[in-house]
């Protein structure tokens, strides 16, 4: 087969394949692609959450909040919001961007304490009364508005470290995002509507040819499999084994609504919120146009017909259009998933792309984000080396892939493996019985006394479980820890603390008067009166 790359064929539309066609035809416009998707196969698209990395993929393809956003129901989003999940009546968050670590730093002639986010376990120590949710308000400065439902572009810069264009994410309908991209950033992506008959293989093993019902063979130095859970060029031709992740994430199925706004003004959220119930938990996604609801479960505790039910039953407690109306009058569709990967992400002349590859539920917003990391680094691998592909290619591709996934099975258990709860066989599951090892959080708890080197992503998860460092024990016990523990105090500590609560005093009297999130996005982006 050849090595260099001049030709791509992409099998399948959908998010996956219409993000990764705009990609190749912004960075690698030399490459002659096709993109061939069946004219009736539907998407399995209902609505989508994102996260903060979602930004950089759309400005590198130059695109701006007030164009597509109208086309595709978008609204923001600037953190993730877990309720119930530790313990029933509590919550916390998970926000998006860079932490304000002003003052963090503890300085004198001799000393010095570069804190950090470490700075707020010094706080839970002496005010043990501080709630969880304080982490959060105490780093990102811009909580204010996801508490109020309220948005100030900090044009003027009033809020330290926060750039709104950067730190936040999106909740759209991914179907309409899709079909924007092709309209707008694909005009060099041959377009076909046809149906792949065969894929036909050599004597080696390769992609040699697609068969199609209307346009013939169609032939590429590479192709791309965006075909969803069918995976048919990955798994169904090139038979390349998958790994369930099932022993760890049982979550397989899931129930989704759509739900009318009754006062978009304070449903309209900045954040999405899942909400853990008796056998799994529920999505809240606020569009500009609507909320999309979902119920992720496990059938090895409930089945299919239950948990519709109970489902329906969270729906008439807590949203304000199913309160005053019949929730049968929404529709309700079922989706099977299945949590795991392929051994292998690029195998021989065939890279799979979003579901065909791998699938983790949708608890951390990751469907869109794996998919463009996947992009990146094909992107990478084709602007290297005039775009010629050998097996070091394949194997750098397919062992960073896995490391990544494998990495969001840890991270994804250990938001139910955390918890307290143990009121159903669901939750005594997840928190009694399965057997799960975080290296991670353990290295941070009994060794070094510290979240810091730690992504911010575990250190929320982790401090909204309860993880506190330094307790009375760790601090008489731990030498180093009582040393630095009484410098700090001696230093004034408590002068970030006076920092924190005065910087959000100011910002929330700034808030006050700013607009809601429904209209900011009215005014600004859906340019609506």
């Amino acid at each position: 087969m050849k090595l260099k790359i001049n030709s791509i064929i992409i099998v399948g539309g959908g998010s996956s394949g219409w993000f990764t066609a705009s990609a190749l035809n912004k960075h690698c416009p030399e490459i002659d692609v096709t993109l061939i998707e069946s004219p009736n196969v539907p998407t399995i698209g209902v609505g989508e959450s994102t996260v903060d990395k979602i930004n950089h993929f759309f400005q590198s393809l130059g695109m701006k909040d007030e164009e597509w956003m109208p086309h595709c129901d978008a609204s923001y989003k600037a953190s993730i919001k877990f309720t119930d999940f530790f313990k029933k009546g509590e919550f916390y968050h998970y926000p998006f961007g860079p932490g304000d670590l002003n003052y963090t730093k503890i300085v004198d002639d001799q000393l010095e304490y570069n804190n950090a986010y470490d700075s707020w376990f010094f706080k839970k120590y002496l005010y043990p009364k501080t709630p969880q949710t304080d982490f959060a308000e105490s780093f990102w400065p811009f909580m204010q508005m996801v508490n109020k439902n309220k948005i100030h572009s900090n044009e003027d810069g009033a809020i330290p470290n926060f750039d709104m264009k950067t730190n936040w994410a999106y909740q759209m309908d991914a179907t309409k995002l899709g079909i924007w991209m092709k309209k707008n950033l694909c005009s060099d992506t041959k377009h076909i509507l046809d149906h792949v008959t065969n894929v036909n293989l050599t004597d080696k093993g390769w992609i040699n040819s697609l068969s199609t019902k209307e346009h013939g063979e169609l032939q590429a130095d590479l192709y791309i499999d965006c075909t969803g859970f069918n995976s048919v060029l990955f798994e169904k031709t090139l038979e390349v084994p998958y790994v369930s992740y099932k022993d760890m994430l049982i979550n397989n199925g899931t129930w989704v609504t759509r739900i009318p706004y009754v006062d978009p003004n304070t449903e309209m959220e900045l954040a999405t919120n899942c909400t853990g119930i008796s056998n799994g938990w529920v999505w809240n996604v606020p569009l500009f146009s609507r909320i999309g609801k979902g119920y992720v479960y496990s059938n090895k505790f409930i089945d299919k017909e239950t948990a519709l039910t109970e489902f329906k039953e969270h729906l008439k407690e807590t949203n304000l259009w199913c309160k005053n109306n019949d929730v049968e009058e929404l529709n309700y569709r079922h989706i099977d998933i299945k949590n795991g990967i392929h051994e292998k992400a690029w195998h021989k002349n065939c890279l799979a792309i979003g579901l065909s590859y791998g699938f983790m539920e949708p608890i951390e917003s990751t469907g869109l984000l794996v998919v463009t990391e996947k992009i990146r680094k094909l992107i990478n691998v084709l602007q290297s080396k005039d775009r010629h592909i050998n097996q070091g290619d394949r194997d750098s591709v397919n062992k960073e892939t896995k490391k990544e996934f494998e990495g969001l099975k840890q991270f994804i258990a250990f938001h139910f493996t955390g918890s307290i709860r143990d009121d159903t066989e669901y939750w005594k599951w997840y928190t009694q019985e399965l057997e799960f090892e975080y290296e991670i959080i353990t290295k941070a708890r009994f060794s070094n006394f510290s979240f810091n080197e730690f992504s911010l992503a575990w250190q929320c998860i982790s401090i909204g479980n309860h993880m506190n460092l330094y307790t009375n024990f760790s601090v008489e016990e731990d030498v180093s820890l009582n040393k630095k523990m009484k410098n700090c105090i001696a230093l004034g500590i408590d002068q970030i603390f006076e920092y924190w609560k005065r910087r959000n005093n100011k910002i929330n009297l700034l808030i006050d008067k700013s607009p809601t999130h429904y209209e900011y996005l009215k005014k600004i982006i859906y340019k609506r009166k």
